[in-house]
């Protein structure tokens, strides 16, 4: 990456503080708040775990192991700065937001529902997969 390229997203996650805008934070994540202001700066993976975390608080929560296949396509360098970053924030259980309230009384999807989603998913590119599945929303 040259002085005038952007950072790529995965520099981004994986420099989390360094980098991060620390003022972009959501307050309805789908996967947890920060239980001390509710709110969620975006996750980072370490291997296959993926952390959602609070940098103005120093949290994290671990939501799940191989959730999102965008760890597959970090570096191993990636993979440290994230793990040396979450190593100084405190592990807790998230608040439940709206949206976690939200998503349970949402029925399950049907089969025919579930195969079209893989088939959407299944033409999109590695970038685009990476934006729609683990880039924030604008």
């Amino acid at each position: 990456m040259s002085q005038l390229d952007p950072p790529s997203h995965f520099e981004i996650m994986a420099r989390g503080n360094e980098m991060a805008d620390k003022t972009s934070k959501e307050f309805n994540s789908y996967w947890g708040g920060c239980p001390e202001c509710g709110g969620t700066h975006g996750c980072h993976s370490v291997g296959p775990e993926h952390w959602y975390v609070c940098h103005d608080h120093k949290v994290k929560w671990c939501i799940g192991e191989n959730l999102f296949s965008c760890w597959r396509h970090m570096s191993e360098e990636e993979h440290r700065l994230n793990e040396k970053m979450l190593s100084d924030y405190l592990e807790v259980k998230p608040i439940c937001t709206q949206a976690m309230k939200e998503a349970r009384k949402a029925p399950p999807l049907t089969v025919e529902e579930q195969k079209f989603n893989r088939m959407v998913l299944d033409t999109l590119s590695d970038s685009d997969f990476w934006n729609f599945v683990c880039s924030k929303p604008q």
